[in-house]
């Protein structure tokens, strides 16, 4: 049971970045550390996964802004 309790909260946590991330446009660690107090490498993990699913469903990826220090929302360049 432990284990679809796990799943759960990883799905909620990548449903949850992929909304906020829309939502506002970007996210800091520090966002999402806070709402789910978990640890950084989690964080990057599901933060990946996240990633997959916006370029997939919404034609747009998460790029780390290091001067900002934030993950920005960024339309995907048509590859052709």
């Amino acid at each position: 049971m432990s284990d679809r309790k796990d799943l759960e909260n990883k799905s909620y946590r990548v449903g949850w970045i992929v909304w906020f991330i829309l939502k506002n446009g970007s996210m800091t660690y520090k966002d999402y550390l806070n709402e789910f107090q978990i640890v950084q490498k989690t964080a990057v993990r599901n933060i990946g996964e996240a990633r997959d699913i916006l370029e997939d469903f919404y034609g747009k990826t998460i790029r780390y802004d290091i001067p900002k220090r934030k993950y920005i929302l960024e339309e995907l360049e048509n590859e052709e």
